[in-house]
Parts: structure tokens; sequence; C-alpha cells
């Protein structure tokens, strides 16, 4: 499951990078919220990190999608980027204690 959520959000990303030369930032933000509707379940419903660490990575893509066009937002998803570690060490954390 993990693998496919990986996968899928690799993609993602990809596929930012790739739009960022040529496109609007609508359809940034199309393409975002539609990888995160898919997601979500695995996020939140079955067993996933949750919802506030779902939330801090689409917050996290969004940005990249704008550092391409403010190079001053950088220092914003820098930030942004370390909340979401701090999410996904308390997730695996947590995960460890209930698995061992």
């Amino acid at each position: 499951v993990y693998g496919e959520l990986s996968e899928t959000l690799g993609g993602l990303l990809k596929l930012t990078f790739a739009m960022a030369a040529s496109t609007t930032s609508q359809v940034y933000i199309d393409v975002i919220e539609d990888v995160m509707v898919k997601v979500r379940d695995e996020f939140v419903n079955n067993g996933g990190p949750g919802e506030e660490v779902l939330k801090e990575l689409q917050a996290v893509i969004s940005l990249l999608c704008l550092c391409y066009s403010h190079s001053s937002m950088i220092s914003l998803l820098i930030i942004r980027m370390k909340k979401l570690m701090r999410l996904f060490d308390a997730f695996t954390s947590n995960l460890k204690r209930v698995l061992i």
C-alpha cells in the first residue's frame, strides 16, 4: 500500500516539476487536489500517517510549485518540510510502538 502511495506521490512531484515551465498555477492546484483526494483514504482511514500529515504534504507540494516563480517562498517551504518530517517521525515512532 505504501509503495503504491509513494509511487503516486513521486509521480505527482515529477509531474509538478515537468509542468513548472509551461503551465499556470491553477493547473497545479487542480492536479494537487486531485491526487490528494485519491490518496486521502490511505492516509486517513487505512492506518496511514493521518490527516495532518496529508495536509502538510499538500502544503509542501503546493509551495514547491510556487517556488518556481517566487524564490522568496523557499524559506516558508523549508519550515513546512521540517514540520512534515516531524509529523512523519511521530507517526513512525507510534507505529513502531504498536508493532513491537
